[in-house]
């Protein structure tokens, strides 16, 4: 009879694993050194720069004059002398 003690999947991807070399182990491929360009000098308008540049010749609220409205009539406030507190008692 066979007595031998094979390897488990666990084992050969251990095996398997020590036989690979490490990421580290290829090296960086070489960059090439930026060159040229500049930074932008630019100042670009905000939202609220945009707001403001869009609003500045619209006529505001109070260029319209104020709609006529009719005037109340009748009524009158309530002139009434009510009972005191101690009275309804």
């Amino acid at each position: 009879f066979n007595t031998s003690n094979p390897k488990s999947d666990i084992d050969w991807v251990m095996y398997r694993a020590a036989q690979l070399p490490s990421p580290d182990q290829y090296g960086a491929p070489a960059l090439p050194k930026p060159s040229g360009g500049r930074f932008s000098t630019a100042f670009p308008k905000t939202e609220l720069d945009w707001v403001v540049y869009r609003t500045k010749d619209l006529p505001g609220p109070a260029v319209y004059p104020a709609p006529k409205l009719p005037s109340p009539s009748g009524g009158r406030f309530n002139e009434s002398n009510p009972k005191p507190q101690p009275d309804w008692i």
